[in-house]
C-alpha cells in the first residue's frame, strides 16, 4: 500500500490483494486514517484480487468516513474490483466513469 499526503487530498494505493487472507493487515493501516480530515483517494487500481471481506472493508472505510462527514472517493477500480461491485450492486461506491448514474 502506498500513501500520498498533500495539504488537502491523502491518496491511498492498495496495490496487492483484498482478500480475508490479508485484510486484517489492510483494515490496521486504514485504522489511522478514518479521522484525517482530508479528502481521502482509494486507488483501486492495482487490486489483483478482491472477495467479500475487500468489499467488507472498502464499505466500512466508506461509511465510516461518511458518518464522521469526511469525504472519501474510490478510484480507478481495477476489472477485478469493477466486475465483483457491480455483481453486488455496489457500483454507486465508485467514483470512476464506470459508475451509474
Amino acid at each position: 500500500m502506498k500513501i500520498v499526503e498533500d495539504e488537502n487530498v491523502l491518496t491511498v494505493a492498495i496495490d496487492e490483494e483484498m482478500t480475508i487472507y490479508n485484510i486484517a493487515q489492510l483494515d490496521d493501516c486504514f485504522k489511522s486514517l478514518y479521522q484525517d480530515k482530508r479528502c481521502l483517494d482509494i486507488v483501486l487500481s492495482a487490486v489483483s484480487e478482491i472477495d467479500s471481506a475487500g468489499i467488507q472493508l472498502l464499505i466500512v472505510i466508506y461509511h465510516e468516513r461518511v458518518a464522521n462527514k469526511l469525504s472519501i472517493r474510490l478510484l480507478d477500480a481495477s476489472q477485478q474490483v469493477r466486475e465483483l461491485m457491480l455483481f453486488l450492486n455496489l457500483a454507486a461506491y465508485l467514483d470512476d466513469e464506470t459508475s451509474p448514474a
